[in-house]
């Protein structure tokens, strides 16, 4: 429980089972790194490398076919005004603008901050489904933090379990109708993969005999998890509130905290005096040896999608009951906003003390084991609650304007214009009541599309009905995303707002994708990825010291050799397949650059499978 030498990478949590693909994916996060998104179907597809040090190699090519494949079946739920401008923009992203789906909670006052995500899996040859439930505390960012994954597999049952689990998932879609639309398909789809999950049978981690789930905020109803513990806690969160300490760890002595040193600092000595222990991570345990230091107020500003966070980010509470310990994981801090008011989710764990209480967990002061290696005794600084400085309560304003700003209603509204250029109108209103004008005091803002760069923002005058601003684009730069800034004085946070596109040129991802076709080799690692024989087209890697550059020149040479019998196979297998790759090639055969990459003699090849196509749709 907690060991520390067992790190677990997000992407191994979301890798199918052995002869199981991606069906559906819900995810939930506070902050959102659109890079870091557009890993994840990678991790669906199976098709990452990695470099003899463990980190992932970029292919292109991989990354492409994945987001094809995948991002329609992708849905994510984050705070609104929580998404991190992209450092330079991908065409990329094209594929993920239905993904994305910015929330705005019950109580706007508070915030979204679950991290947890839904995935079902199908078996390829039986059809038979698969669930998994991942519970985290860390969000799809790029952070270097100390996190905590649960992984829970199961089963369809034939009896309804687990009814807040169909609850968390309908309000996903309720919340995020507040800011923009969910379509009919996915908001159907998310809601009927909730009820699956509420009659699933899980599968526990060693040593558990029994789950529930605590979903907090999602329908403004408080709940409290702990009710009835009147025993000492192991309380691991980076952000503390005195009055939810107090509640939690006064009724009983011998409780241990293990938090940041500024966070212990922000309370003051008094009010964790009656703790058995103040714990903090040593610096041998950053993951940067101390290099970025973050000394943030709160966990808004600490967790916003500008910042690299490192050092302590779990959130877990361990409470032994005679010889029964119950854990509880996921994403709630010990502050009271976590309980009273933000969207949060908690999964609660029932085993043996033996294996899972706070002495399996932490061990005394002596043994060194698990949790103690990382873990070093830290005393506040003075007796008193340190005062918020000057820019901390100017942060706290700019997140107050950033939420505000980020639960519009926004709309992107395309019109053709001439030579080629398009007007693309955003609107962002309202959804309810109108903004209030005391969040916008003294804050300047301003705008513009992602695909533009720094040279193309424009101030923006934000009104208590909402906004309305216009750019002239390329057909290449229309989007739905756009990086908007908002400062008071000398200090600035930038984030990314997304909009709902309507009437974008048709054949953007067409166009997309044959832009990103760079030469006949990459042209036949994507169809034989298309194809699935995704062992030939990985190998075909030039980025990949393992002789592939030759590999890859071969395939660009002998098309007809590589792409026969994927193409026979896949026609009496998934004829869908055909008709995708059909699509690609008319869409590269309308330029002069695209069709001089098409596969020497590929005619030959591919005319008679066309051909059988057309009198199979007759």
């Amino acid at each position: 429980m907690l060991e520390p030498d067992s790190r677990i990478l997000l992407l191994d949590a979301l890798r199918p089972p052995s002869g199981y693909t991606l069906d559906l994916a819900v995810g939930t996060t506070y902050s959102l790194d659109l890079l870091a998104l557009m890993i994840a179907p990678v991790a669906f597809a199976m098709f990452e490398r990695q470099a003899s040090d463990g980190s992932l190699i970029e292919d292109p090519i991989a990354t492409l076919q994945a987001l094809r494949e995948h991002a329609a079946r992708i849905s994510i739920f984050c705070q609104a005004g929580q998404i991190a401008v992209p450092p330079e923009f991908r065409a990329l992203l094209v594929y993920l603008e239905g993904s994305v789906h910015p929330v705005v909670p019950p109580d706007p006052t508070a915030i979204f901050h679950p991290k947890v995500w839904y995935l079902r899996f199908r078996e390829r040859e039986s059809d038979a489904v698969a669930y998994r439930l991942l519970c985290l505390s860390r969000n799809l960012t790029f952070d270097r933090s100390w996190d905590t994954i649960l992984r829970l597999d199961g089963r369809p049952d034939g009896v309804e379990k687990w009814g807040e689990l169909e609850r968390f998932a309908s309000s996903l879609v309720s919340m995020a109708e507040k800011t923009s639309p969910v379509s009919k398909e996915r908001a159907s789809a998310i809601r009927e993969l909730g009820k699956q999950f509420a009659w699933a049978e899980w599968t526990l981690p060693d040593g558990f005999e029994s789950v529930k789930f605590w979903p907090l905020g999602d329908d403004a109803v408080e709940r409290w998890p702990f009710e009835g513990h009147r025993r000492p806690f192991l309380v691991v969160s980076p952000f503390v509130s005195s009055e939810l300490l107090s509640r939690l760890t006064k009724a009983s002595r011998g409780s241990i905290l293990v938090t940041r040193p500024e966070t212990l600092d922000s309370l003051g000595g008094n009010s964790t005096a009656h703790l058995l222990e103040r714990l903090i991570l040593s610096s041998d345990a950053s993951s940067n040896g101390g290099e970025v230091s973050q000394s943030f107020e709160s966990e808004t500003a600490a967790e916003s999608a500008e910042r690299r966070l490192d050092g302590l980010h779990a959130k877990t509470y361990i409470a032994d009951a005679g010889w029964k310990t119950h854990v509880w994981s996921g994403s709630a801090n010990a502050t009271d906003a976590a309980f009273n008011g933000n969207v949060e989710f908690l999964v609660e764990l029932v085993g043996r003390k033996e294996s899972c209480g706070i002495h399996a967990t932490i061990g005394d002061r002596s043994d060194r084991l698990g949790l103690r290696k990382l873990l070093i005794p830290y005393d506040p600084v003075l007796p008193e609650p340190v005062d918020m400085t000057d820019a901390e309560k100017i942060g706290l304003r700019l997140e107050r304007a950033r939420r505000a700003i980020g639960g519009l209603r926004f709309t992107a509204t395309c019109a053709g214009g001439e030579g080629g250029y398009w007007s693309l109108s955003l609107s962002g209103l309202t959804a309810a009541t109108r903004l209030d004008g005391g969040v916008l005091e003294g804050v300047s803002t301003s705008i513009r599309p992602i695909t533009l760069g720094k040279a193309a923002t424009t101030l923006l005058e934000i009104l208590p009905s909402g906004m309305e601003v216009e750019f002239n684009v390329s057909e290449a730069a229309v989007t739905p995303f756009f990086a908007l800034t908002v400062a008071i004085e000398e200090m600035e946070i930038a984030f990314l707002v997304a909009a709902e596109l309507v009437d974008p040129p048709p054949g953007r991802a067409e166009r997309v994708l044959s832009s990103l076709l760079a030469n006949r080799s990459d042209l036949i690692r994507f169809l034989l990825l298309l194809l699935g024989n995704v062992e030939d087209a990985l190998a075909a890697f030039d980025g990949v010291p393992d002789g592939s550059k030759a590999k890859g020149n071969w395939l660009a040479g002998h098309a007809s050799e590589a792409l026969f019998e994927p193409l026979v196979h896949a026609f009496s297998r998934d004829p869908e397949r055909l008709r995708d790759i059909e699509r690609v090639m008319n869409e590269l055969r309308r330029s002069a650059e695209g069709s001089s990459i098409l596969p020497e003699r590929w005619n030959e090849i591919w005319d008679p499978i066309a051909d059988a196509l057309e009198e199979m749709s007759l």
